[in-house]
């Protein structure tokens, strides 16, 4: 898992995985209340059943696969 570090007024990380245990750890770990999820059509369509299962979603954007849309 990679951890961003984000310094604003108020700083926050950003993690980036493929693997849900993890995300489900984070959540656990750090009592989220608020969450935004970024990520592809593909994982989107995927999983869409599991992201609306997750509590404290306040957004989801879903982008175009590839590395173009990410960039």
């Amino acid at each position: 898992m990679k951890e961003v570090k984000v310094n604003v007024s108020k700083p926050y990380n950003i993690y980036i995985s493929h693997d849900f245990n993890l995300f489900k750890g984070l959540l656990e770990k750090y009592k989220c209340h608020s969450l935004f999820i970024v990520t592809d059509d593909t994982v989107y369509n995927l999983y869409k059943n599991y992201f609306n299962q997750i509590p404290y979603i306040i957004g989801l954007k879903s982008i175009k696969p590839g590395k173009e849309a990410k960039t």
